[in-house]
């Protein structure tokens, strides 16, 4: 039943526009909203590619910038042992030379 009216309403409208090209409008009513809904199809799949394509360089930035960090961390790692070595050589040389000190001031 609503099938009739649709056609009736189709109908109607034909004969209301007895100026226009049935053609024209057959193809208004049933070629072109089929080729606009295509049309935005694509344009909302462009926009999605674009759009993975920004996060996954976005993620691709962000490891980068996380393995840099990993780095630094190691080589701050070394060089805080080598520093503590460092100031282990200082402390012990300074001590040796307080030692001499005492022992040659003892002595005079």
């Amino acid at each position: 039943m609503q099938e009739l009216n649709v056609v009736s309403a189709v109908v109607a409208l034909v004969n209301a526009m007895s100026g226009w090209n049935v053609v024209a409008v057959l193809l208004a009513m049933f070629v072109l909203p089929p080729l606009f809904l295509s049309l935005s199809l694509f344009r909302l799949a462009r926009a999605m590619i674009d759009l993975r394509d920004e996060v996954r360089t976005q993620n691709r930035d962000s490891q980068s910038r996380y393995d840099d960090n990993v780095y630094l961390v190691k080589e701050y790692e070394t060089m805080s042992k080598e520093l503590t070595t460092m100031v282990r050589l200082n402390t012990a040389a300074n001590t040796r030379l307080a030692d001499l000190i005492e022992h040659l001031l003892g002595r005079a």
